[in-house]
């Protein structure tokens, strides 16, 4: 019976929660880490992943520190995932020789996932991007201007998916 009562405590207050499962870090970065805005990316008929935007009292500011959580709901080859975010980032108008050493670093971090792997990426302004698989780190890249171009993909005005984008700032 008491466990009933913890577990339906937990379920409750998850419920009221939209930054729990977050890695712990991710808390002591932010104040009060909060859901800014959410949607789900698919490709013809296939739904790739859900993606989440966190920040500071669920207000976005690229200033500040935010967070994007991808749950996957497909499996896909991590060599993949670092190859369409090269793709993506050179949209952005990222520097090739820049964007080859940032890609070798997105292949050495970047997981197989299957359907329900999440993963968290970190950013704050001049500091490294850190990725989190649960909450563990599996990797982080140090230069400051990889968490920009690398969020832009989403967050960017020269994104591919603009309506994504709108979602994931709380304006669709």
């Amino acid at each position: 019976m008491k466990f009933r009562y913890i577990f339906s405590l937990l379920i409750a207050v998850s419920a009221f929660n939209p930054a729990w499962g977050l890695p712990e870090p991710v808390s002591r970065l932010m104040d009060n880490p909060e859901e800014v805005g959410s949607t789900r990316f698919s490709v013809l008929f296939w739904d790739v992943y859900d993606i989440s935007l966190y920040a500071e009292e669920g207000e976005f500011n690229p200033e500040r520190p935010f967070a994007l959580r991808l749950t996957y709901l497909r499996d896909l080859k991590g060599e993949l995932i670092a190859e369409r975010s090269a793709e993506e980032m050179r949209r952005q108008g990222v520097n090739e020789v820049k964007l080859a050493e940032w890609y070798a670093q997105m292949r050495s971090i970047f997981p197989d996932v299957e359907p329900g792997t999440e993963l968290v990426g970190v950013f704050a302004p001049d500091s490294p991007t850190r990725f989190y698989s649960g909450p563990e780190v599996i990797g982080e890249v140090l230069d400051p201007a990889f968490g920009v171009l690398f969020s832009r993909i989403w967050l960017g005005e020269r994104t591919r998916q603009p309506a994504m984008r709108n979602k994931l700032l709380g304006r669709g």
